[in-house]
């Protein structure tokens, strides 16, 4: 490696710059001074200091991103104080107008009168700080944008020079709050469902404010949610909950299964617009979008809390008697045995015999003042009267429960006999606060069952029979308290994680109540009145890779199950009395959005009109609808053209080019969608001698070597636009087409989720699709930025240090030195343009910065700003560290700064994981 030319300074006091002022190597002694005054107030962080001091050095504009709380206005403040530059800070929100940022002219009273008088706003300083520069509208970014580029402002017509030097340094954090739900609409959070204004005082009351600025506050609960990673699959992923005040229309969106969400204009959502996955916000969403939502989730599976844990909450949480069953054993022991009972013991065998206190004392002969009173503690003579009583009793051994009426709950159930009782409760049922009952008159057999498990429990059934059929009803307060702890009766939303074993018994029980098989649509219905149920079993089909289609009526709702799900349905659940005969049948039920180019080329690039017509293909009509211009296709035709074109794209590979070309040059033609007029055309030949060429034996060089080379080209160019379909299929996710879209004004908070990296999150109404919560820098204002630097979490040892060093003294601020001048700064920077660099590194440079160009996994690369700023800031990272040339690992070590927000890698490389930051180390 070639790390310095022959004529690169030996010795660093030989390079002067500006009047010789100041040598090299006293500035390099300054710059190692400014990193120790900063390390005073920062703790760690040396690299993103050093990409810093580098922006300063060229002259050029910063962005940093990081989580909030990571100290990022602590380093620029900070650094403006230890090189003598004047500060100012700027918090981006949406509202904040251009002339916030620049000045606007005031009218001033005067000795001649009134006059206008531009005051300058806080962009004049030599470093402003842009906090949050991706909440800026797009009128404040251009005011910005002016700034940073041309070094001024105008206003008024009039242009205003900024301070020199200026600097830019902004700030973005990955998690941001733009996109918020309505309070009263649902999100998947911690494995249940919630209405977005309950999580927001659930994170409120259990968890920690982390962020607050003017009307955003962000709350850490450490919850979960589930997010879509860039290879399309859904995971548990860490959130947070953030609400922000808002005033503006909200946006109700439905879509063709019938999920809904009600969302702030500003709310982003992922959708499939022809083929093209992108984030849209609710302002500019069309009813033709379809939004990207979850075909399948993989929703946890917690097990209920023990028998034992919901005994124990019916004495403590409840007040509830509560007697154990090895209590009632030991004390029947005891009894048996003449040894002696306290009146507590007493009182807990008379529970297990199914006694009340007056019963009791009825039964001993004695009054029942005088009984209360030695059941309550007071010794008064009565013990052995009522032992002898309770030892004439048939106890049994169990658990005990006593609420006015004594009930026995036995520990008997299983989670899928729990799944049935709870299914069929919530679907069926009614519940008071003492009592639960289930009404049937279709599936006798179910209710039986019903009746046999709860019994099997150990609790009493009152059965009623009318012309509407049987009802079974069990008068126990404390069994309904009991199903509440264990089975989440009365927030039946945290039912999504509850164990594998429970959930479809009842799925299975819930949807067979009021449902019905329609033979002729092949659709199985559901009826139910419970939103909140019918949100909760929509998801719980999710989980079970199963699309349900809601239907809101006037008073009720109604769960469709068709298409291609019926099948996997009947699988998975039972069907109480014949089972419906669904068949195996082609859907037109769920479509995916597709550019018809695309598809049009892997067909004519794999020649597939030329093995048999289209026409006979499973697939044709949905092609040939794409065709004109309906934008979509079945997703089992497509899924089905796409199985073709991959089974098409096998066979052209393995042909032998070098021996069918010989044998057949026409055949291999149109195996790559060439005619004969593309043949004559391409290689120049006249057409009796293409014919010859497709027809006899002599080849024609130039005919051999345009169909080589066109062959060649054409497989490669349909494999990469195959695998470009086939992601839009592969994955959880199907494509659900807007069908409505209503606004109406609303004050007040939205609440959101924040997810770390992957800022999506599911929401809505049937989990109505992927959800976004950050407003992306337009890529025009990110690359007017020299770098782009990435700040990190400190170590474990950095974080006690910044504990320590903050906490150990009431005023937190730390003096720092003044170690470097404007003037200083200005000659440094006039320096840096100095430093030599040999050829080859700085071809290497720019080489490196046009491959990003050349890459299949970068949709966009780096422009020739790119290859400038590589150059002149490894420059000033090399005098940095002490040397007058640049080296190699200047290259490499500003490269990511450099690129990471220049280039932009393609669909299929985000749904494989690969960052901007991963394509650059491939490149190095």
């Amino acid at each position: 490696m070639n790390d310095r030319t022959d004529d690169s300074p030996t010795d660093l006091s030989d390079v002067q710059y500006g009047d010789g002022q100041l040598d090299v190597d006293t500035l390099q002694a300054r710059l190692d001074e400014v990193r120790e005054q900063v390390g005073k107030r920062l703790v760690g962080q040396r690299e993103v200091l050093d990409d810093l001091i580098v922006c300063l050095l060229c002259d050029g504009n910063a962005l940093l991103e990081s989580n909030p709380g990571l100290a990022k206005t602590l380093t620029v403040r900070t650094l403006s104080n230890v090189i003598d530059l004047s500060f100012s800070r700027v918090q981006n929100t949406p509202d904040l107008m251009p002339s916030d940022i620049t000045g606007t002219e005031i009218i001033r009273e005067g000795e001649g009168g009134r006059d206008f008088v531009f005051e300058k706003g806080p962009i004049f300083a030599n470093i402003v700080l842009a906090d949050e520069i991706n909440r800026a509208t797009p009128k404040t970014q251009a005011a910005l944008l002016e700034a940073m580029e041309e070094k001024q402002v105008t206003a008024a017509g009039q242009t205003y020079k900024l301070p020199e030097p200026f600097f830019l340094l902004a700030t973005q954090n990955p998690i941001d709050q733009e996109g918020s739900l309505h309070p009263d609409e649902s999100l998947y959070m911690d494995g249940r469902l919630w209405r977005a204004g309950d999580a927001l005082s659930h994170a409120r009351e259990h968890g920690e404010l982390v962020h607050e600025d003017g009307d955003t506050r962000m709350y850490d609960a450490g919850g979960t949610t589930q997010t879509l990673g860039p290879d399309g699959e859904l995971r548990e992923t860490p959130c947070m909950v953030y609400e922000v005040d808002y005033e503006g229309e909200t946006y109700s969106v439905e879509t063709k299964t019938g999920r809904t969400i009600r969302v702030s204009a500003d709310h982003p959502f992922l959708v499939n617009r022809a083929g093209a996955i992108q984030w849209v916000k609710a302002r500019d969403l069309d009813e033709e979008d379809h939004l990207v939502a979850p075909r399948e989730m993989d929703l946890p599976a917690e097990p209920f809390p023990s028998h034992d844990t919901a005994i124990e909450r019916l004495r403590t949480e409840h007040g509830h008697h509560v007697v154990r069953r090895d209590r009632v054993a030991a004390l029947r022991e005891r009894l048996g045995s003449g040894e002696p009972l306290s009146p507590a013991e007493v009182d807990d065998l008379r529970v297990a015999a199914d006694l009340t206190k007056r019963e009791l004392a009825d039964r001993a002969g004695v009054s029942y003042d005088r009984a209360l009173t030695y059941l309550s503690g007071t010794e008064n003579g009565l013990g052995e009267t009522l032992r002898e009583v309770l030892d004439a009793v048939d106890v049994e051994a169990g658990d005990y429960v006593e609420s006015h009426a004594r009930h026995r709950i036995d520990d008997e159930l299983a989670d899928g006999e729990a799944g049935l009782l709870v299914g069929f409760v919530l679907a069926e049922g009614h519940v008071t606060d003492s009592s639960v009952s289930v009404r049937q008159k279709n599936l006798p057999d179910l209710l039986d069952r019903w009746i046999e498990i709860v019994e099997r429990v150990g609790l009493d059934v009152r059965i009623r029979e009318d012309g509407t059929g049987r009802e079974a009803v069990v008068d126990s307060k404390p069994f309904v308290d009991y199903l509440a702890e264990r089975y989440d009766l009365r927030e039946p939303e945290r039912l999504l994680s509850a164990p594998e074993a429970f959930k479809r018994p009842f799925l299975e029980t819930f949807l067979l109540t009021e449902s019905h098989y329609d033979a002729e649509r092949r659709r199985v219905t559901f009826v139910q009145t419970d939103r909140t149920l019918i949100n909760l079993v929509a998801h719980l089909l999710l989980g079970e890779g199963i699309v349900p289609w809601l239907y809101e009526r006037e008073d009720r709702f109604e769960v469709r199950i068709q298409g291609e799900d019926v099948t996997r349905y009947l699988d998975l659940f039972e069907w109480r009395g014949e089972t419906p005969d669904a068949g195996t049948f082609e859907s037109a039920h769920r479509t995916t959005p597709l550019p018809a180019e695309t598809v049009e080329r892997v067909v004519d690039c794999l020649g597939m009109k030329h093995d048999s017509p289209l026409s006979e293909r499973d697939w044709y009509n949905s092609y040939r609808c794409l065709r004109t211009k309906r934008d979509r296709m079945a997703t089992s035709h497509f899924e089905s053209f796409l199985e073709d074109a991959e089974r098409t794209l096998d066979e052209r590979r393995e042909r032998d080019l070098r021996t069918s070309i010989v044998d057949d040059l026409g055949d291999t033609a149109r195996g790559c969608g060439l005619s004969l007029t593309d043949v004559v055309e391409g290689s120049g030949l006249t057409n009796h001698r293409g014919w010859e060429a497709y027809e006899s034996e002599e080849r024609p060089r130039a005919a051999v070597s345009y169909v080589v080379e066109e062959y060649t080209d054409r497989i490669d160019e349909a494999a990469e636009l195959t695998e470009y379909l086939r992601g839009l299929v592969d994955g959880d996710v199907f494509y659900d087409r807007v069908t409505s879209i209503e606004t109406e004004p609303y004050e007040g908070p939205v609440v959101g989720l924040s997810v770390p990296e992957t800022h999506n999150y599911l929401a809505g109404f049937g989990a109505c699709g992927i959800n976004h919560n950050t407003y992306a820098l337009p890529e025009a204002q990110s690359d007017r930025f020299l770098l782009k630097i990435l700040v990190d979490y400190p170590s474990l040892e950095e974080e006690i240090e910044v504990v320590d060093r903050y906490t150990s003294r009431l005023d937190r601020s730390i003096p720092v030195e003044t170690v470097l001048s404007r003037g200083e700064l200005r000659e440094a920077q006039e320096l840096v343009r100095e430093v030599p660099i040999a050829e080859d590194i700085r071809t290497r440079a720019v080489e490196l910065v046009r491959e990003t160009r050349n890459v299949d996994h970068i949709e966009y690369g780096a422009s020739p700003r790119a290859s400038m700023a590589l150059v002149v800031t490894a420059k000033a990272r090399a005098l940095l560290e002490g040397r007058a040339y640049v080296s190699e690992e200047d290259i490499e070590a500003m490269a990511r700064p450099v690129l990471r927000h220049r280039i932009i890698v393609d669909f299929r490389a985000e749904r494989e994981g690969m960052t901007p930051d991963d394509a650059v180390e491939e490149l190095l």
